[in-house]
């Protein structure tokens, strides 16, 4: 299926799946888990937990069953500062997320972007930057969340925008998927957060669907669906109403986005974990303990993906 430089619509969907932004509907029968379920506590603790132990997420990126790249999650602790970017003196945490196109994409749409996000000891943003190199498109926008002022301050391709007015637990896209992931959909299953990337800060809500039984190279998570409203986002989506998007998470809490999703009028794009280490462990699914169980129970699985 051809691509054109003209409409690079396949990492405007992708990016914006990350950005946004990550207990089976049927039991499977004897099913080992290989991976502890992280004991609940206090919601700093497991925020933090992200930071401390330097998890992070790697995404094989398909538009429908094609392959179109690598995208990478990633949480640490700042070392040093980067003596170029203007960080804040209270930057303490870190959040990077880069997607890569393969060799076959790179002939006719290359993509190398990167997004930072910088928090303070408060888990609150205080430096967010997108560079997007798509084809013959480069776009590089620089937030400054400054909480004594009140206000975003904006630089786009180094010109300064007006800034907006900061309102209190607003996040960026980035830091909104920490705090997706410690919500826990079973006790709480509509959530919502505001969030801002520089050009309005808008309500983004999510909700529990379903559970599903979610079969990766990794092994099968037992995953919650939720779906997350797009009625207010900028860009290709605005051209695309009825959008659906969605990120499965398992069960741990903090919960791991195994996969993200949107099935809009132009195709399906998912990225799904291919690899990656969560609270100091390496991410493997459960496994099925026999042949003939895994023959009983195939057809229960509520989504397949190679």
């Amino acid at each position: 299926m051809p691509l054109s430089p003209k409409k690079p619509f396949i990492y405007s969907y992708i990016i914006f799946l990350i950005l946004i932004v990550t207990a089976v509907l049927v039991p499977v029968r004897k099913i080992i888990a290989s991976n502890e379920i992280i004991p609940r506590s206090s919601s700093k603790h497991l925020r933090e937990s992200f930071f401390n132990y330097g998890n992070y997420y790697t995404y094989s990126l398909y538009w429908s069953f094609i392959n179109v790249g690598t995208a990478k999650l990633k949480f640490s602790i700042l070392e040093e500062f980067d003596s170029e970017a203007r960080l804040p003196e209270d930057s303490y945490y870190k959040i990077e997320f880069s997607v890569i196109s393969n060799h076959i994409i790179n002939s006719v749409y290359p993509v190398h972007s990167k997004i930072v996000s910088i928090l303070d000891k408060n888990h609150r943003p205080v430096y967010y930057r997108k560079n997007l190199n798509q084809g013959n498109e480069i776009e590089d926008t620089e937030l400054i969340f400054d909480w004594g002022k009140q206000k975003i301050f904006i630089t786009e391709n180094g010109k300064n925008k007006n800034p907006i007015n900061l309102i209190s637990d607003c996040l960026d896209p980035l830091s909104m998927i920490i705090s997706l992931c410690l919500n826990d959909f079973e006790t709480k299953s509509d959530f919502s957060k505001s969030v801002s990337d520089g050009n309005k800060i808008v309500e983004i809500k999510s909700s529990l669907e379903n559970k599903v039984d979610l079969q990766t190279k990794l092994g099968l998570f037992n995953s919650k669906k939720v779906s997350i409203e797009t009625n207010e986002l900028r860009g290709v989506f605005k051209k695309s109403p009825d959008a659906n998007v969605h990120i499965y998470l398992n069960e741990d809490l903090p919960s791991i986005p195994i996969k993200l999703s949107s099935k809009v009028a132009i195709g399906n794009f998912y990225a799904l974990i291919k690899e990656g280490t969560h609270n100091g462990k390496k991410i493997s699914g459960m496994r099925i303990d026999t042949d003939k169980d895994l023959f009983l129970n195939k057809n229960r699985f509520s989504i397949k993906t190679k």
